[in-house]
């Protein structure tokens, strides 16, 4: 959400007041509007520590998701239209990554999620995503000018590899923490 209101306030240093509009009710929905005020993220937090026993809410990322967040902290100091197509790879990859992550949930879990998890990914995957993606591409295409494609793009592919890198250190870490708990768990027996 931060980064979002970023991208909000870079539309609007350059008058692009409706992909500010369409930023600004982004976040109001994830802050919980339509969700009884309940944010989205804690819905997914809720929903994550039912289902695994396991804290979320309140956690500290790890080492590998801090980085992408400085990364992505940098990508969202640049000009706006860069700043735009950062914010729009994020959206325009999030049904593909959370489907990854309902399959690892699965996977987990052994079988079917929790009732409030399932609504979660279901109206992200099926209504809120689709609909933030198709949002923000429609309003950008009303503004954008051709001489901004070059750093629009750059934007996108920035967060593209910075989420490609952060994808694979992830499985780098959860590999390493398997190892390190088998190891833990055999020196005990």
């Amino acid at each position: 959400m931060f980064f979002t209101e970023l991208a909000r306030q870079k539309a609007l240093e350059v008058q692009w007041n409706g992909v500010a509009q369409e930023l600004k009710e982004n976040i109001a929905e994830e802050m919980g509007l339509g969700t009884q005020g309940v944010s989205h993220y804690m819905l997914l937090a809720q929903g994550l520590e039912e289902a695994l026993g396991v804290p979320v809410k309140n956690t500290t990322p790890s080492i590998t998701t801090s980085k992408l967040l400085r990364t992505v902290q940098s990508v969202f100091n640049q000009q706006p239209a860069y700043v735009l197509g950062a914010t729009y790879a994020i959206e325009a990859t999030s049904i593909p990554e959370l489907s990854l992550i309902v399959q690892l949930i699965k996977w987990l879990l052994e079988g079917a999620m929790p009732k409030d998890l399932q609504y979660f990914f279901n109206k992200h995957l099926n209504q809120w995503e689709l609909e933030h993606e198709e949002g923000l591409r429609t309003t950008i295409a009303a503004y954008i000018q051709p001489e901004q494609f070059r750093e629009f793009e750059a934007g996108f592919l920035a967060i593209m590899d910075a989420m490609e890198i952060w994808w694979q250190e992830l499985a780098q870490e959860a590999i390493s923490s398997k190892v390190t708990l088998g190891m833990a768990i055999a020196k005990k027996h």
